[in-house]
């Protein structure tokens, strides 16, 4: 509520509050990341209880902030599950949004583009930026970790890569007008973090 509270103040109803998991607290999800399998996800009661949780966090944020909350599901598992009915009928799309992160997608494995056609409905926000094909297929050969991938540089900079377009024009084709994040790890090599986004923004300027 803190949060959303300063959103509103600053950007007012069209800010959008993500609701997401610490990245690196589960330890199953961590040393597999970018293979992660329906067997690994959470049973019917975990994710019932997540569903429930994020909706009453949701109402709160709406009624009291103003806000557009949405969640974030990196994995195709989750995805599916969020985008079906409720039991109970309680998940309105447009209370509880979904943040699409395109490069966890890629990572695993799976089309952005596709993605983005299939959960079209409830895509609030975005976060644009692109996975190596040659190192993430390196780490699901060595089974590296999360924190092992990111430092070999797995997410990369805009530039060069087709999907990018691709995701644009897809998004585009569904009438999106929400927030698209360029979010961008920064690792030796890359200059400042001020740099890296001036290379990214020059990129989405360019191809705009």
């Amino acid at each position: 509520m803190r949060t959303a509270r300063l959103l509103a103040t600053v950007g007012g109803p069209e800010c959008v509050v993500v609701l997401g998991n610490d990245p690196y607290g589960d330890p199953l999800r961590t040393q597999h990341a970018g293979r992660i399998t329906p067997a690994m996800a959470m049973d019917d009661a975990r994710w019932e209880r997540l569903r429930r949780g994020a909706m009453r966090v949701a109402r709160g944020v709406r009624t009291r902030r103003a806000c557009a909350p949405c969640s974030t599901i990196t994995s195709a598992p989750g995805w599916r599950r969020r985008g079906r009915p409720a039991p109970d009928g309680d998940d309105d799309p447009s209370l509880l949004g979904l943040c699409f992160d395109t490069c966890h997608w890629q990572f695993a494995g799976g089309d952005p583009v596709e993605a983005i056609e299939q959960y079209a409905g409830r895509i609030c926000t975005c976060i644009s930026r692109i996975a190596r094909r040659y190192i993430a297929d390196r780490s699901c050969r060595e089974g590296w970790d999360a924190i092992t991938s990111v430092g070999q540089g797995v997410f990369c900079e805009l530039g060069g890569c087709r999907l990018v377009r691709a995701v644009r024009d897809a998004l585009s084709a569904i009438g999106y007008a929400g927030w698209i994040v360029v979010e961008q790890d920064i690792l030796p090599g890359l200059g400042t973090p001020n740099e890296s986004a001036q290379r990214n923004r020059a990129y989405l300027s360019f191809h705009h």
